[in-house]
Formats: structure tokens, sequence, C-alpha cells
């Protein structure tokens, strides 16, 4: 953390400005050459990690992971694109400084993870963040790939049809060797105790409104109650038939989309349950007392062995569809690699979903009914 101090914005610029140039190719000759290879390529990272990840056929892998190796190993970093990435970053930051979802969403996430300003994994507010991107030199993101970019932490997860030997041979030869100048540290998240707390951001003349809570506790994805919470989740505020969709939106006609979700980390004891509705700002502040009552109720009456059956199937179905999914399961894939783990785990999980009984859920549930929540509003304070 301390190597990476002050270098946030910079770290989630230099994935993209990667792609803009690698080897002896400029910008539009890689996008050339993804054409003529067939292949989709994208980076993205952040302070700790870059993902790259590749979507080719069988007889153009070799020359995709070529190219992907020049775009890592060699990326020319140029100062005009880094200008370019900056100005198109700025102008969204514009738009995003009236956005009420935008502001809402980024203050919640800054009020549940308050880091320090000079830890890298602050979250600087939409105010401070044009600034920060204004300063950011190419120099600094050159300087911050020759340090820190590197294969000695590499881990590679394939869907497809491929030949195994062949593509250790093409990652080895084009990984093969490469360290960072600075020793790797994995960059852990940090659990924090948060208050309640109410807070509404005005957006004069918006003409939607967001309502938006969220709480923080300690949970690791191993924890035997976390499956249990996400089917919890699912029948709450993730799906289409949800309580929340259906008390906001279906009955209640406040809402033109509402859900829930819950986040657990699979390194740290770090959590969050996060919940949101769309509204129209004359809307706002009855839909924020009919969401805090669906909460309420959840925590006073648990669920229904209706509700229990009736999403069991869904929240399975979602699972095999998951399974199904290329890009999903190689994602997935990836995650086990760094953690240790096998599809197993995830069985065991739908195993714990499938044998769900009354005692377990109550239990479950009586934790999220400790949390201690951080409501918003966002919207034209006038309507409300």
């Amino acid at each position: 953390a301390a190597s990476l101090a002050g270098h946030r914005m910079a770290l989630q610029l230099m994935p993209a400005l990667m792609m803009r140039g690698a080897g002896d190719l400029d910008y539009q000759a890689v996008r050339d050459e993804l054409d003529q290879i067939e292949t989709q390529m994208s980076v993205v990272g952040a302070a700790g990690f870059v993902r790259a990840n590749l979507k080719t056929t069988r007889e153009n892998l070799p020359a995709a992971i070529e190219l992907l190796a020049s775009t890592m190993r060699s990326p020319t970093l140029p100062a005009g694109e880094l200008e370019t990435l900056k100005r198109e970053r700025l102008a969204n930051l514009e738009r995003m400084k009236s956005d009420p979802q935008a502001l809402v969403f980024s203050e919640l996430g800054r009020t549940l993870s308050p880091y320090a300003e000079n830890d890298p994994r602050y979250q600087p507010s939409l105010a401070e963040q044009p600034d920060l991107v204004a300063g950011i030199e190419v120099e600094e993101i050159r300087d911050l790939h020759a340090r820190f970019i590197g294969a000695g932490h590499l881990r590679v997860a394939v869907v497809g049809d491929f030949d195994p030997d062949e593509l250790v041979e093409l990652v080895e030869s084009a990984f093969g060797g490469w360290e960072s100048e600075e020793p790797y540290e994995r960059l852990g998240q940090q659990h924090f105790e948060v208050a309640a707390k109410a807070e509404i951001i005005d957006t004069p003349d918006k003409q939607m409104a967001i309502v938006a809570r969220g709480a923080t506790f300690a949970m690791r994805d191993d924890d035997p109650d976390y499956p249990v919470l996400l089917f919890t989740n699912h029948v709450f505020g993730a799906s289409p038939s949800s309580r929340l969709m259906t008390a906001l939106r279906h009955e209640g006609g406040l809402s033109y989309g509402a859900g829930s979700m819950i986040q657990v980390d699979d390194e740290d004891a770090v959590a969050q349950m996060l919940a949101y509705a769309m509204c129209a700002p004359q809307n706002a502040t009855e839909a924020q007392e009919l969401m805090q009552a669906e909460f309420a109720r959840l925590f006073e009456s648990g669920l229904s062995d209706e509700e229990i059956e009736g999403f069991r199937q869904g929240y399975l179905e979602e699972h095999k569809t998951q399974l199904a999914n290329d890009a999903a399961l190689v994602q997935q894939m990836l995650r086990d690699l760094r953690t240790g783990r096998n599809f197993r785990y995830r069985q065991k999980m739908v195993d714990i979903v499938n044998d769900l009984d009354h005692e377990v859920l109550e239990a479950a549930i009586g934790r999220l009914a400790e949390l201690v929540f951080v409501d918003m509003i966002g919207g034209d304070v006038e309507k409300f």
C-alpha cells in the first residue's frame, strides 16, 4: 500500500493506455491487428492488479497471445493518447457531477470504505477526481509500469477449443522470466465499522432520483452463512420478482427499478449489503420509507416456506446458467486459482441452498438484522 500511495488515478488509467500502442504498433495498428486475427482484447486494472482478457479462435491463439504479451510487456504508453484518455475521463466526470445515481453511489462507497486519503484504496469524491485526473503525467504511468508490472504472479485461465500443451508453451514463451522490479504483496481489503447516517444529495432539475442504503459487516465467502445470505438476497432484491421489486414497482408503482446485492470478499473478511431504487423525485421519500419497511419485514419475519421453495429453483437455475457462460466461467477459474479452490467448492454452496432449513436461515438473517445502515437519497430536493 505504501509504494502505491498517491497513484490511484494513474493506476486506473494505465491499463487503457497500455492498449493504445505496443511494440512498433500505434493505437490504430493495434486495432487493425486485432481485427486481422479475429480477436477481442481488453486490459483492466486498479491499485494492486492488472487483468487482461482475450477472446479469439484456436488458429489465432498464438498471434493473440503474442500481441497480448507485447501490450503487457512493451506498451508505448504514448503521451498524446494519455491526453485523449484524460479528456474522455474528464468529460465523463463532468456528466456525472450532477447525476443523482453517480453521486449517491460514489458517496455511499466512500462512506462504507473510508480509507485514508493517501491510501491507494481511497475513493476520491466526484468533486476531487477532475484535478487528480488532470494532474496525471505520462512519466508517472511509465514509471509505475516499469516498477510494478510483471508476470511473477501471473495466473492464466482458459475456456474453449485449444491445445493445452501448446498453450503452456505459448504463455511460457511470451511471459517467462518477466519479473517486476518491486516485490509483490497482495493489497487486501479492510473492514470498517460504519455509523448510521442519513444524507440527501441535491441535484436540481433532474427528472430521476435514487434511493440507496448500505451496510458493512465482517464476512469472507467461505463462511457457512454466505450461500444462505446470497439466497436470501435473491429473494429480497436480486431477482425480477423479488420483494423489493414487488413492493416498490409492481405494487407500489413508485420505482422504475429496484434491487439489492450482497458483496463478500473471497480473501478478506469484508462484506457489504446494498439496496437501491430509482424513482421520480416526488416519490423518493415514500420509496425510501417503503424500502426500509421491507428490510424491517425481512429481519422480523424472515422468509416463508412458499418463498423458499418458489425462489430456490430460480436460484439454482441461475447457477447453472453461470456455468454455461464461458466469460463467467473463466473469471471464476481465475478466482479459484488465486484462492486455491475448485468447483467442488461451488457445489458445496449449491448443496447448502438445496438443504436450506428455517433454523439455518434465521441464524443468517439474524446477522443482517444487526447491521447499521447508511441511507442516501439523490435528486431534486424541491420535489421531495
